[in-house]
């Protein structure tokens, strides 16, 4: 899960870019759900509008 500052074009275009591929979203609190390879979370950080970064745990 990821929470954003912004959830724009241009953010969702950046996470796209690392590889990011969304299964999810809640509009209201900009949070995007979807998988990453951990390899690119240092640079998933260095996004300006990520607010912060949390596993999805399955019950």
């Amino acid at each position: 899960m990821i929470f954003l500052a912004d959830a724009s074009e241009k953010t969702l275009a950046a996470l796209k870019e690392l590889g990011f591929v969304q299964t999810g979203e809640s509009k209201a609190v900009k949070l995007s759900i979807g998988t990453l390879d951990v390899r690119k979370l240092e640079d998933l950080a260095k996004l300006g509008a990520v607010i912060r970064i949390k596993p999805v745990v399955e019950p």
